[in-house]
């Protein structure tokens, strides 16, 4: 992710969880912020034993979720 994030994608081998999180971001359409969002929510899922990174799409939903329980607000 942070190789998405300074914009120096050099590698030409990826691990199959990482092509699937590449092609996910790559169809979505959100802001740089959300971006920020998610990779700290990648982190800290990270820190916590997961041992792939949930996709974008996934986040999403996930925030979409959150945010209807919590009655709109962010």
């Amino acid at each position: 992710m942070d190789e998405l994030f300074r914009k120096d994608l050099r590698r030409t081998h990826f691990c199959p969880w990482e092509i699937e999180i590449l092609v996910d971001i790559a169809s979505s359409r959100v802001r740089m912020a959300v971006l920020r969002e998610y990779r700290i929510a990648v982190q800290f899922q990270l820190r916590n034993g997961a041992s792939v990174p949930m996709k974008l799409s996934d986040y999403l939903k996930l925030r979409e979720r959150q945010n209807k329980r919590s009655g709109g607000r962010t």
